[in-house]
């Protein structure tokens, strides 16, 4: 399956699935600030972790399309995430691996290896495809191109080099057998300015919303309808009334939506952070409210009530119990 995802505001193409080898003409090579090829041929790049952002987060979300439109809103606490994209693989029912990267920086370390753009065949995290080896070899130490790294919280990082770490492990990139959780790269980006990307980004997005996804979502919806009303057909082994089909029919419009408005509410309340420049410590949403807790200035009395006339604007549930260096925030549907 391929993804895209706008990021602030850059595009990602992402695949997914269960692990396969390599192509068969392509080498791997593992990408860092230091490495230099010497492969004449197609390569699969495994990016070291200098070369991207990774967090593990815990998110009341259904999937991962729902979770790359709020990671710029979740990073940007942590990185400037302008011209970064982002990719999300999934864990378990609520946890999301998530990456972010930069494009142009991928792009100049993959020249200065001495490799060719258009030599690339996909390119993988090492965070990823390292993990799979390191959990079979029941270690929390493994070395690549003399490189250490180590698993800290579950998060692949790499060691400095004046750490003398003694480890028996040692990875042969080339026999690693790849997963399908892969990017690919715009090779042009780094040669369009940021005026004209965005330009073209809004008139793609425009000619995309008028003419594409409104149609795709109600024929999905309408496919959704239909299938559901034939299973209940073949469970009961009977006609339904128009009542019942219109039951359902409602009851599937009214899921729809709410998970719209779920979506909503997390891009509009994690946009606070930007707008007000505060820390968020912790969020959780259940029973229909979104949770928050934001750290603050207490010399800033203000903003308390700023925050609050935003939110109101959309939500008119709106909570805030105040502390001496936070508030307690409660916004519901």
């Amino acid at each position: 399956m391929t993804k895209r995802v706008q990021s602030a505001k850059n595009l990602c193409k992402c695949n997914k699935g269960n692990q396969i080898l390599s192509p068969k003409n392509s080498k791997n090579f593992f990408l860092h600030s230091k490495s230099k090829s010497t492969i004449p041929e197609k390569v699969n790049i495994i990016l070291s972790p200098e070369l991207y952002w990774v967090r593990i987060f815990v998110l009341p979300m259904e999937n991962e399309k729902e979770v790359l439109h709020v990671m710029p809103s979740l990073f940007e606490e942590f990185i400037d995430i302008e011209n970064k994209s982002f990719y999300v693989k999934k864990l378990s029912t609520d946890r999301y691996l998530a990456f972010a990267y930069d494009e142009s920086l991928i792009i100049e370390t993959i020249k200065n290896a001495n490799i060719e753009l258009g030599d690339v065949n996909k390119i993988y995290f090492s965070q990823i495809e390292f993990l799979t080896m390191m959990n079979s070899l029941n270690t929390s130490y493994i070395k690549a191109d003399d490189i250490v790294f180590s698993l800290v919280d579950d998060i692949l990082v790499k060691i400095p080099s004046n750490i003398k770490i003694n480890t028996l492990h040692s990875i042969d990139i080339e026999k690693i057998s790849l997963s399908k959780e892969s990017i690919s790269i715009n090779s042009h980006s780094k040669y369009v300015d940021n005026k004209t990307s965005k330009t073209l980004s809004i008139l793609f997005a425009i000619v995309t919303v008028l003419f594409i996804v409104k149609t795709f979502i109600n024929y999905q919806t309408s496919e959704q309808y239909a299938k559901k009303v034939n299973e209940i057909k073949k469970s009961t082994s009977a006609s339904l009334s128009n009542i019942q089909l219109k039951s359902i029919t409602k009851k599937y419009e009214r899921l729809f939506v709410e998970q719209v408005k779920i979506r909503e509410l997390f891009e509009y309340v994690l946009n606070i952070r930007s707008i007000f420049q505060v820390k968020i410590s912790s969020f959780s949403f259940e029973n229909k409210t979104l949770k928050i807790k934001i750290d603050y200035d207490s010399k800033n009395s203000s903003l308390e009530s700023k925050i609050q006339n935003y939110l109101q604007k959309k939500y008119k549930k709106v909570y805030i119990k105040k502390r001496e260096t936070f508030f307690l925030m409660e916004v519901k549907l």
